[in-house]
């Protein structure tokens, strides 16, 4: 999740307790992380040590090379992130790789955003069966 430009939530998967216990520190928003947030579009590179947008790994983290972001979005807001690295079985992400993470992305940031507005007309039917109830 990232608020005011910075990461403030960031979930792993697939990686072992022990991984994800040895890593110093999570990312913060910088390197290629970081440009999901500025540039707003989907980022894949081949060999993260060779992109100029790379901020290095912590201490504890484990290698990576091949990666592939893309948030989470509508037309207006970013509800998120999804990032992937070390494809299988091959060197790393395709074409066909972006555009099937990107229409996963796309419908998930449709049922966040039927969620919140569900969130919204509850909470306003709720203000107003107490407006009543007072009224009455």
């Amino acid at each position: 999740m990232v608020e005011d430009g910075r990461l403030v939530r960031f979930i792993p998967d697939g990686m072992s307790e022990a991984e994800v216990a040895g890593i110093e520190r999570w990312p913060d928003g910088h390197g290629l992380l970081g440009a999901m947030v500025t540039e707003r579009r989907t980022i894949r590179v081949a060999e993260i040590a060779a992109d100029p947008r790379r901020s290095g790994f912590p201490t504890g983290h484990p290698p990576m090379h091949s990666f592939l972001g893309t948030p989470i979005r509508t037309q207006d807001e970013v509800y998120g992130h999804l990032y992937f690295t070390e494809k299988l079985a091959a060197p790393e992400f395709d074409f066909v790789d972006e555009r099937l993470v990107e229409l996963f992305a796309s419908h998930a940031a449709i049922a966040i955003r039927e969620q919140r507005q569900r969130q919204r007309l509850e909470a306003s039917e709720r203000n107003l069966a107490e407006a009543q109830r007072i009224a009455h």
